[in-house]
């Protein structure tokens, strides 16, 4: 005999509904075997965002030369590899324009390039509209077509093979007296995790 889980009376132990109460009664199993599928899947998730936030930053002179931590910053020279994604920041450089196009006044150009590397075994589709953000002395700063154009290079847009690389450039129309640029890239439009990439105006050293 067991007890109903409802009104305490003593019922049969196969007994589904309570004769006294008529209140259905809880199958002890299936709850057991539900809070478990539960429990797996938090765990499961839980690790899932544990082991793919690392990032792992190096030296292009020195690419043996790394360190696995989260949320690094590299500066010009360095890259940030995180889940098969390589990204390079290879320069940046001022343009003051060309004979069709040119900066507002007290602005130039900025072109930055990088260089992005596909370890992953899937194509990885790259929009330098949609992927990058850019901050000029911790002003966002939307990217320029102009300066872009009056630099000359191929942009950051495209499809990257597996095991294949884009390289490429994003422009900005900046104050000339511009201290510090910090660009931010998110190897997937969706997700949280961002590169970070800085460099500070050399004129200002």
């Amino acid at each position: 005999m067991k007890k109903c889980k409802y009104c305490q009376s003593e019922i049969d132990d196969k007994a589904k509904i309570c004769p006294q109460c008529k209140k259905k009664q809880p199958n002890l199993v299936k709850t057991i075997i539900t809070v478990a599928i539960v429990a797996v899947v938090i765990i499961a998730i839980i690790g899932a965002i544990g082991s793919g936030g690392n990032q792992e930053k190096g030296s292009l002179d020195k690419q043996g030369d790394k360190s696995k931590v989260e949320d690094v910053v590299a500066g010009i020279g360095e890259y940030i590899e995180q889940d098969g994604v390589k990204v390079s920041f290879i320069d940046v450089r001022e343009v003051s324009g060309n004979m069709f196009l040119s900066p507002g006044d007290g602005k130039v150009y900025i072109i930055a390039e990088f260089e992005i590397e596909n370890n992953t075994s899937n194509e990885l589709a790259i929009s330098s509209l949609l992927q990058f953000t850019a901050y000029v002395d911790d002003y966002v700063t939307d990217l320029s077509i102009s300066a872009e154009s009056a630099g000359g290079a191929d942009t950051l847009d495209g499809s990257i093979a597996a095991g294949k690389k884009l390289r490429g450039a994003i422009g900005y129309e900046v104050s000339q007296d511009w201290k510090k640029l910090e660009i931010q890239f998110k190897p997937n439009v969706i997700s949280s995790k961002v590169m970070k990439f800085e460099t500070e105006n050399p004129k200002n050293n």
